[in-house]
Order: C-alpha cells, then sequence, then structure tokens
C-alpha cells in the first residue's frame, strides 16, 4: 500500500488534510473531536496510521464504515519495530 491509495480529496473533505494517517505520527490530539475525548486516539503518546486490512493487528476505521472506502484502510497504532512493519504504507 502506497501513500498515494489513500483517499486524500475525502481526508480534505472532511478537515484532515492530505497526508493524514500515511505516517506514524500523533494525528487527533491537537483536534477538536479530541478536546473532552477520553479516547487513546487522542493521547499525546499515541502514533498511528493507516496500513492494509491483511494486517493481523491492525483496526476498521469508524468514519470509513459506511463510505465507499469500507473495508479498504484499517488503521494501527505504531511501535518502535514500524520502520521494519510490512504494513505500514511505503513512501
Amino acid at each position: 500500500m502506497a501513500p498515494e491509495d489513500l483517499p486524500t480529496a475525502f481526508f480534505e473533505e472532511l478537515g484532515f488534510g492530505a497526508d493524514y494517517g500515511t505516517s506514524c505520527a500523533n494525528w487527533d490530539a491537537d483536534k477538536s473531536w479530541c478536546e473532552d475525548a477520553d479516547d487513546e486516539f487522542c493521547k499525546p503518546y499515541y502514533t498511528w496510521c493507516f496500513v492494509d486490512p491483511a494486517c493481523d493487528d491492525s483496526e476498521e476505521v469508524d468514519y470509513l464504515k459506511r463510505t465507499e472506502y469500507a473495508g479498504k484502510f484499517n488503521s494501527r497504532q505504531c511501535t518502535l519495530e514500524d520502520e521494519e512493519h510490512d504494513c505500514v504504507i511505503d513512501e
């Protein structure tokens, strides 16, 4: 999976930015939807990226469930070993 496989126009329509989820980063902690949330992905230490749904340790993305992108991209929390992980999107 490569960054160009992601629906960047869709992400921009939602206000995320075209590069949203393309690498291991904290994409949400400073966003308005995390201001009063206690979700783990809103914590400053939480980094994640989009991955192939075939990755065993990936999770379905809630806001994609009712879109044409459902089942095409999952998310995965990043770890120190991610540079070696074959599921992380290749640049």
